[in-house]
């Protein structure tokens, strides 16, 4: 059985393997990128760290959790800063999420979809565990609301 500290190196050598083969542009991206908790005081920390450093604010924050944007937003707001005027904030999520203001603009999945794909590449792995991990790409919605606009708050 392998080590949690061996899994944990190769996992680190994969990560460097896939960022050295990416374009100039994408390295760009990758090195904007920062990691929080996926709940709502994740989203409050992050930013608030972000805007605690000597750096250019970006014109959008991405997350990959919808809470987490409710908590960036209080973050921004405390600084002084409006949604969507002066930041764009985008969370990834249940279409449903919608009982919190600002209306967070999502990306989502239908949920049905997921919850059948998962089931069926369950099933394949269980009846075929030797066969190597599949990656599935699945149909995504933009659902824009209240908490984008262009950069500058034009639009």
């Amino acid at each position: 059985m392998e080590s949690a500290e061996h899994k944990e190196r190769q996992i680190a050598q994969e990560v460097s393997e896939r960022i050295s083969s990416l374009s100039t542009r994408e390295r760009e991206v990758m090195e904007r990128v920062v990691r929080g908790k996926p709940n709502l005081a994740g989203g409050y920390e992050l930013v608030r760290g972000l805007l605690s450093e000597d750096r250019e604010l970006p014109t959008a924050f991405v997350s990959y959790g919808s809470t987490m944007v409710v908590g960036a937003v209080r973050a921004l707001e405390e600084a002084g800063l409006r949604v969507p005027e002066d930041v764009s904030l985008i969370g990834a999520g249940s279409r449903w999420f919608t009982n919190v203001s600002p209306r967070v603009t999502i990306v989502a999945a239908e949920a049905h979809l997921l919850g059948i794909e998962s089931v069926k590449m369950l099933l394949a792995r269980l009846a075929a565990p030797q066969r190597p991990p599949v990656k599935k790409l699945l149909p995504m919605d933009l659902l824009p609301r209240e908490t984008t606009a262009a950069p500058g708050g034009k639009g």
